[in-house]
């Protein structure tokens, strides 16, 4: 926007000077304006020239149109600052101007083409300014405006201006001058092509079902699948999961039950826990534990324990010699015998009796045995008496 107002600045003070420093007379050349090409859709005017001498500054008015900005064309090529304004006489009755300045020095040279382009608003614009009064006709005005320059023979001044026929202002479906409305695809006015089916046909019957297709059959229609994505291709499996992943779809168990834990065991009885195994894991079997925890019988090749002596199921307790019951082998009671030789006899008891004397251990021998002769002691038998 700076940028702008500096050049528009630049312009008009170049200009002031330039007219400053001369005789402003009317020159007799000719320059006339008048409308090109209108594109409606782009809301364009064009506005052509014929100049015999060379332009340094203008002002033109423009009737019944709302001007929204000017530009391009020759003036835009010469690097003229172009400006849009409005005047009013009443807040109702204004009409706009173009304006033009070159702020370089240089003038749109003789020659005809394009001036410039102004775009417009229409009534249903935003922007459209309601105290531009619109109607049939759109007209170029120089009354008050101007062109500034340089004639054939070198002088400056005004040039006249003829201004080319008013044109016919364009009008929308609704007969509303630089309106806004269309004609849709269908020809109806403002319509939208709301009357358009999904193929494109005006009042067709075609229409896009779930999936984007677009036709008039309602048999092919795309469903929704059980994630109520439309054409998906999730289905429930007959535990309810919803997936389209087959790979995890529930099975049946043994049972017949879909989704249930119920297994085969190793006897091939359904849920059975291997209960039908004996206690050495053979489907059937015999074999069992007996009284002390052992699996025996069957095929195990095992017999069953049996109580000791003390009614101790696989206990060590025995009787010994003297009838008494326990596991302790060095209190059994024994009967120890010993052959004996005349003369001397080296021996040795294994086995001590409760009894310890000599007279008890050697009672049996009566007068026959006369001594016995220990490791550093001795002993001798007079008339059954021992005596050491």
């Amino acid at each position: 926007m700076l940028q702008k107002d500096k050049k528009y600045y630049t312009a008009i003070l170049w200009l002031t000077q330039l007219m400053l420093g001369i005789s402003l007379v009317f020159a007799d050349d000719f320059i006339s304006i008048e409308f090109g090409e209108v594109d409606t859709d782009n809301q364009i005017v064009e506005i052509l020239y014929d100049n015999p001498g060379q332009i340094y500054g203008f002002k033109f008015f423009v009737l019944g149109i709302d001007i929204t900005d000017a530009y391009g064309g020759d003036a835009e090529t010469y690097n003229f600052f172009l400006n849009q304004n409005s005047t009013c006489w009443r807040n109702d009755d204004c009409k706009d101007e173009v304006e033009g300045f070159t702020y370089t020095g240089t003038p749109i040279p003789p020659g005809s083409g394009t001036l410039l382009y102004i775009n417009y608003a229409e009534t249903g614009d935003e922007i459209f300014d309601d105290n531009i009064q619109v109607g049939d006709q759109t007209c170029l005005d120089i009354t008050e405006g101007y062109f500034f320059g340089m004639g054939p023979d070198g002088s400056f001044g005004d040039f006249i201006v003829e201004t080319g026929l008013c044109a016919d202002s364009p009008m929308d479906c609704n007969g509303d001058y630089y309106g806004s409305s269309n004609l849709d695809d269908c020809g109806v006015c403002n319509g939208g092509n709301a009357d358009v089916d999904c193929a494109g046909i005006c009042n067709g019957d075609a229409y896009e079902d779930n999936c984007g297709i677009c036709d008039d059959n309602p048999f092919n229609d795309c469903l929704n699948d059980c994630n109520g994505v439309p054409g998906g291709d999730a289905f429930e499996d007959n535990c309810g999961i919803c997936d389209n992943d087959l790979t995890n779809d529930c099975v049946q168990d043994c049972a017949g039950t879909w989704g249930g834990s119920a297994e085969l065991d190793n006897c091939g009885v359904c849920d059975g826990g291997n209960a039908d195994q004996d206690c050495a894991g053979e489907c059937f079997g015999y074999a069992y534990y007996d009284n002390c925890g052992y699996c025996v019988g069957g095929n195990t090749s095992l017999i069953p324990c049996t109580p000791d002596c003390n009614d101790v199921w696989g206990g060590a307790s025995a009787y010994d010699e003297c009838g008494v019951c326990d596991d302790n082998a060095s209190n059994d009671c024994i009967t120890l015998n010993i052959d004996l030789q005349a003369g001397a006899n080296l021996i040795s008891f294994r086995a001590l009796p409760a009894d310890r004397s000599l007279s008890s251990i050697f009672s049996s021998l009566g007068d026959n045995i006369n001594l016995i002769i220990t490791e550093g002691t001795g002993a001798v038998n007079l008339g059954g008496i021992w005596y050491g």
